[in-house]
């Protein structure tokens, strides 16, 4: 009885369809990607936060665009204050919902860990580098950090050495109304950071572009953290994904069907494989290169 009621609490909840072995492998990019992962300095407003962002930092980054000499330069802001257009994705990965998803799926649940119910950073800065930085590349980069500790309460930075498209194209065109669903990926408790990617890249990777027809992504790249010692940024990360929409609405219509939901379980499920906690945000993108 118990087993019938838990088969038909698997099928109601979660979805997969069967493994496309002819699907087109990711684009990787070996490029280097810098983050500022920020969070905005208390009693300050959402809009005086974006407006200093978007204003006194992009214009002091690009007074040192030479020594700096990125590919491009983004920052990524919340598509409401607060970040409350994350929650129901935040919801489903709180310690409760993939524990019960985890004995219902006779799967050993993950130690006790704590989430965030709004985004717990405001705003990420995004510096791509045909190459490793240099020296004096790096040097600009700490000036820029504390331009942005200036006005902002927290900032972690993060070095990246590998990019993978896996849906949509390596260099896509931006739409003006295009927001992205931002996962920063926390290396769970049984792995390194390493066996934490390749499984994110290998095995999760695939499980969402062959269920991509429930959720009708238009972009989804996975940008992971340098696993090299010597790197000299913080990297307590590791990596981001960029999941994109056409919209807001667009998200919401997408995501609010039956089988949308029943595939957002599964992939919750599935990462605890490579992540645990992590940080979830809605993010509009703001090209300042």
């Amino acid at each position: 009885m118990v087993t019938l009621l838990k088969r038909s609490l698997r099928k109601a909840l979660l979805v997969r369809t069967p493994e496309n072995p002819d699907r087109s492998a990711p684009t990787v990019s070996d490029n280097t990607t810098v983050y500022f992962m920020v969070k905005c300095r208390p009693g300050t407003s959402a809009e005086t936060f974006v407006r200093q962002m978007l204003s006194s930092v992009a214009s002091r980054v690009h007074n040192k665009r030479k020594v700096l000499n990125y590919s491009s330069f983004r920052q990524y802001h919340n598509t409401k204050p607060g970040g409350l257009d994350a929650l129901p994705l935040i919801l489903t990965r709180t310690h409760r919902v993939v524990r019960s998803l985890c004995l219902l799926s006779d799967i050993a649940p993950p130690p006790v860990f704590s989430m965030n119910l709004t985004p717990y950073y405001d705003a990420l800065i995004e510096f791509e580098f045909e190459d490793s930085p240099t020296d004096d590349q790096f040097a600009a980069l700490e000036l820029v950090g504390e331009i942005v500790e200036s006005i902002c309460g927290e900032v972690v930075t993060c070095e990246c050495d590998k990019r993978y498209t896996i849906i949509g194209h390596p260099a896509p065109t931006r739409k003006p109304d295009s927001v992205f669903l931002t996962v920063i990926t926390k290396t769970p408790w049984n792995r390194t950071m390493r066996q934490a990617q390749k499984y994110w890249i290998e095995q999760h990777a695939p499980i969402v572009v062959d269920n991509n027809e429930y959720l009708n992504l238009r972009g989804y790249q996975q940008v992971h953290t340098t696993t090299r010692e010597e790197s000299r940024l913080a990297n307590e990360y590791s990596g981001v994904a960029f999941i994109e929409f056409g919209s807001i609405s667009e998200f919401w219509r997408n995501n609010l069907t039956y089988d949308a939901m029943r595939i957002n379980n599964t992939l919750a499920l599935d990462e605890i494989n490579l992540t645990i906690g992590s940080h979830i945000n809605m993010f509009r993108c703001f090209d300042l290169s």
